[in-house]
């Protein structure tokens, strides 16, 4: 597949752990009882947020919670391709009458994970996110799922991940060091806060941890930008 996941065989031991221990911290943020939906977004494209959710989901299968993944960018899909599927058809069909939800979702090579692609581009896609459809869809998961996962755009260029936050009960949000600007790292942040999902945290992605000098000033740096003060010594 074009993204590793953690139950392929070549992944490295650190990457497993890794979101073994983020599915441990995602679970504690959580409210006990219920579906839980998280979107998973970052503030620009290449961050990394599909890598995430995707291994966020296999991770909570392999913990034995029966999960929904779901392909919410409706303008530049890429989560199929972590599973060797094709996008279409998927959630737009499904939003624009199209499709039963029942034949869209699809069974995994990983038990209790299933996944829901982005299916045919729309000319609409912040419109059909915001939808009393597409809400009552996510409310009726519960019946079926403990968590759903929404692989969402990023939030800087469309509104489309600040719509998915505003009916999902977590957000969490990528940023990849190095690569993602700090300014666009806080406007994102201070925009995901006006949703009322809270944001659980916040990854940083592709950090390499020899070059630890950099990312203490890096970490503090995304630190007083999340949180408005700087990091304590």
């Amino acid at each position: 597949s074009a993204r590793p996941l953690l139950v392929d065989r070549e992944i490295s031991t650190g990457f497993g752990e890794a979101f073994r221990a983020f599915r441990t911290n995602v679970r504690l943020s959580m409210l006990p009882g219920g579906m839980r939906s998280v979107v998973v977004t970052s503030a620009c494209a290449g961050d990394g947020k599909t890598l995430v959710a995707s291994n966020l989901a296999v991770a909570l299968a392999l913990a034995e919670h029966r999960v929904l993944l779901i392909d919410a960018d409706l303008r530049r899909p890429t989560l199929h391709t972590a599973f060797n599927v094709k996008s279409e058809p998927g959630l737009t069909d499904f939003l624009i009458g199209e499709g039963r939800i029942a034949n869209l979702i699809r069974r995994t090579r990983i038990p209790r994970l299933h996944l829901l692609t982005a299916g045919t581009l729309p000319p609409n896609p912040s419109e059909l996110l915001d939808s009393q459809r597409f809400r009552k869809f996510l409310a009726r998961l519960g019946n079926h799922y403990d968590w759903v996962i929404l692989d969402s755009p990023p939030v800087m260029p469309v509104t489309d991940a600040i719509v998915l936050a505003e009916a999902a009960t977590g957000v969490i949000f990528v940023t990849a060091a190095e690569t993602t600007p700090i300014p666009a790292s806080r406007s994102a942040v201070d925009q995901l806060r006006r949703a009322p999902a809270p944001l659980l945290g916040v990854v940083l992605n592709r950090a390499d941890l020899k070059r630890r000098g950099y990312y203490t000033r890096y970490y503090r740096r995304a630190y007083q930008a999340y949180y408005g003060h700087p990091t304590p010594a």
